[in-house]
């Protein structure tokens, strides 16, 4: 196995590769071959497949049957999370807000655990997410780096076959300018979106919590969390708290950003509050109905407020 210098010279390598591509149309995604297509094509290397389990998927993507759009790749790890699909020492701007983005499908028979990833020398922010078989889902994590880099990491729990495609990372502020500009024609049209979520969990004896979760009547989550940067766990937390209704449907939080700052939260009813995955711990995650379980992801499907931490939590 090679020592800590060469696997760490082995990214620099392929960073090299990265800044004598020269940008196009897509210049905006600093995710490069987010499809997979060039490094199935022996293109370049742009992509490390780490662990057994993890390779490329030539003919797999969400566009197989069309030439250029075939490609993916795939994780399949004996146990969690031991092989990674990584994109290494992309070159941030520490302070700013970037969104990371990527498409998976479960060919596994049942339900199996995703996860993508930022990962830096001292912090490693990770959305975690059930994927539901046989359909594409789309995963996003926002976060704000502390140095200049970042590794892109895909990978997924035990026993679970997933494939990747469309890899994007981009500044929250382009993404807000895009939204922006999509949006206005559908809100004019009637049709909904939301830009978070409000629960109203007064009388349930919620308690605050560090890492809160969301489930449904039948006990799947709609929200599991990620493993948050210690800024985002410690300075804001998972959830937001409010004690009146009123206020919390305008909090900051719910904004689509600093710079598109609509605000327009889906507000739902908790059903209990409970300990999860004890129900001895304390109650800090909340039950919803089946009805509004179905209009959560719904609007999830539109846009995903939830992997952006757009969730406030109405307590006593």
């Amino acid at each position: 196995m090679p020592g800590k210098s060469a696997l760490f010279l082995f990214p620099l390598l392929i960073w090299a590769v990265f800044l004598v591509v020269p940008a196009g149309e897509g210049a905006q995604n600093m995710v490069m071959d987010g499809g997979f297509e060039m490094t199935a094509a022996g293109k370049g290397v742009f992509w490390i497949f780490r662990g057994e389990g993890a390779s490329l998927a030539p003919g797999m993507g969400r566009g197989a049957g069309e030439a250029a759009e075939g490609a993916a790749a795939v994780t399949r790890p004996a146990a969690d999370y031991t092989c990674e699909i990584i994109q290494p020492l992309l070159p941030l701007t520490a302070g700013r807000q970037y969104v990371l983005s990527a498409y998976v499908k479960n060919l596994a028979g049942t339900t199996g655990e995703a996860m993508i990833g930022l990962r830096q020398e001292k912090d490693f922010p990770r959305l975690f997410r059930d994927i539901p078989p046989g359909k594409w889902e789309r995963l996003e994590l926002a976060f704000t780096p502390d140095v200049g880099w970042a590794q892109v990491v895909l990978s997924g729990g035990a026993g679970v076959e997933l494939v990747w495609d469309d890899v994007t990372l981009k500044e929250s502020t382009i993404l807000s300018e895009q939204l922006a500009s999509e949006w206005e024609q559908r809100l004019k049209s009637g049709e909904k979106i939301y830009t978070g979520l409000v629960i109203n969990a007064k009388g349930t004896g919620l308690q605050r919590g560090m890492s809160p979760k969301i489930l449904d009547e039948f006990g799947r989550l709609i929200f599991k969390g990620v493993e948050a940067s210690e800024v985002q766990l410690f300075s804001q937390g998972l959830v937001a708290y409010e004690r009146d209704l009123d206020i919390a449907v305008k909090h900051p939080r719910l904004r689509v950003s600093d710079d598109y700052r609509l605000v327009l939260p889906l507000v739902v009813d908790a059903q209990k509050a409970v300990g999860y995955p004890n129900p001895n711990f304390p109650p800090t995650s909340v039950v919803v109905g089946a009805e509004d379980a179905k209009r959560i992801r719904e609007a999830v499907a539109v846009y995903d407020f939830l992997e952006r931490l757009a969730i406030v939590f109405v307590v006593d």
